[in-house]
């Protein structure tokens, strides 16, 4: 049944986000950003709303997944970071590599779900992954 969820769009429901709550304001902050993206983006998507930004796994985290990253209404990644700072491949893997055990810490975090661009997607609100990831994208 698994296999059926996963092909069928089933899976795990989470409860929605309080609107009310900091991560309902922080994902409404870059909203036309995130639903441009959920709308071109057919993967999973699991909004991590940090204090500065709003990160984004796309994928199945945290084994195969991309990241991308929304401040001020424009999306960031990993390639473009890559072109504009002359990163090496072997730094993003190194990136990469801290960004799925920092995912793989919280886990077991409560999840939520919000709707953007029609779409349901998962918010992890943690704070301290929201910590986590925003200091490893600092450290680029």
């Amino acid at each position: 049944m698994g296999l059926l969820d996963k092909l069928f769009g089933g899976g795990e429901v989470f409860p929605p986000l309080d609107p009310s709550s900091a991560a309902a304001a922080r994902i409404e902050g870059q909203r036309a950003a995130l639903e441009e993206m959920a709308g071109r983006v057919r993967d999973r998507l699991e909004l991590v709303p940090a204090e500065k930004m709003v990160l984004a796994f796309i994928g199945n985290p945290p084994e195969r997944f991309g990241v991308a990253w929304f401040t001020n209404g424009e999306e960031h990644n990993f390639k473009r970071l890559l072109s504009e700072k002359g990163l090496a491949q072997q730094d993003l893997q190194r990136i990469s590599q801290l960004l799925a055990e920092a995912y793989e810490r919280h886990q077991q975090e409560p999840r939520f779900t919000v709707v953007l661009a029609g779409r349901k997607l998962t918010v992890n609100p943690a704070p301290s992954l929201a910590t986590d990831v925003a200091r490893v994208i600092g450290s680029v």
